[in-house]
């Protein structure tokens, strides 16, 4: 185990399978998604309201 600390600390020692990260769920993937849409809606209305300070 040192040896193995040792060589992962000087980048030589590479982990043949990494762990992988649990994938999403539905239910997260749509929490997000709507997360996504909404924020898009906060810069949508943000950017009009500057288009139009632009304007005057």
């Amino acid at each position: 185990m040192l040896i193995r600390s040792n060589l992962e600390s000087e980048g030589l020692w590479v982990e043949q399978n990494p762990p992988r990260a649990d994938k999403p769920t539905q239910n997260e993937l749509e929490e997000e998604l709507r997360k996504l849409r909404q924020k898009t809606v906060e810069l949508e209305a943000v950017l009009e309201e500057v288009q139009k300070e632009e304007e005057q």
